[in-house]
């Protein structure tokens, strides 16, 4: 006899999840770090997400730039950043973190390590 998936709600759970994370830009690496699956993350992929983060072209950065220098990089931009990491690879970047860095490969390398360490 068949075993009807729907019929659990943990099951329908899992469907929505999968639903969600497939429409995402990225979705299919969204359902791997759900599933407990490392993502790394290239350094164009955090380039284009630093650049989201500051509603920027995603062109303009090479990661050279010192964050102070660019315009538009605030507290706003800076929690906008932390949250497309976690949602990203999984990686929670503190305050702490991002003030320390002075350019914008300092931050790339800060979030391998700790996606890395996790």
């Amino acid at each position: 006899m068949p075993v009807d998936i729907h019929a659990d709600r943990n099951n329908e759970d899992a469907k929505e999840l999968t639903r969600l994370c497939l429409r995402r830009k990225r979705g299919a690496n969204m359902f791997d770090q759900i599933f407990g699956r490392r993502y790394k993350m290239t350094k164009q992929e955090f380039l284009e997400g630093f650049s989201e983060s500051l509603e920027r072209p995603k062109s303009d950065l090479t990661g050279c730039e010192v964050l102070r220098y660019i315009p538009g990089w605030d507290s706003l931009a800076v929690v906008s950043l932390m949250a497309w990491v976690d949602e990203k690879c999984g990686a929670t970047i503190s305050p702490d973190t991002v003030r320390k860095a002075t350019t914008v490969s300092d931050l790339y390398e800060a979030v391998q390590a700790i996606a890395a360490s996790r």
